[in-house]
């Protein structure tokens, strides 16, 4: 075998193995549709999640610049020059 095509084997070979991962973990994922209640209901709870993570974040970001006494938007207000 001629050695000089190992690097691309490998890499085909990692390829192979994330593209099955990947699929492997869509496939537990169920179907989701429009219609049926049980599946609105998972999105606006994942709507909701993701709402209150991104307020969590505010909160942490706002929190840090109090404690630090960092303003927010300390860097706008700067004359240049």
């Amino acid at each position: 075998m001629d050695t000089s095509i190992v690097p691309l084997l490998l890499f085909v070979l990692l390829a192979g193995m994330a593209s099955t991962w990947i699929e492997m973990r869509n496939s537990l994922k169920p179907a989701v549709c429009d219609e049926c209640p049980h599946c609105r209901a998972n999105l606006a709870r994942e709507r909701q999640e993701a709402a209150a993570e991104a307020r969590k974040q505010r909160e942490l970001s706002s929190l840090y610049a109090r404690r630090n006494r960092v303003d927010d938007g300390e860097d706008d207000d700067r004359l240049i020059g």
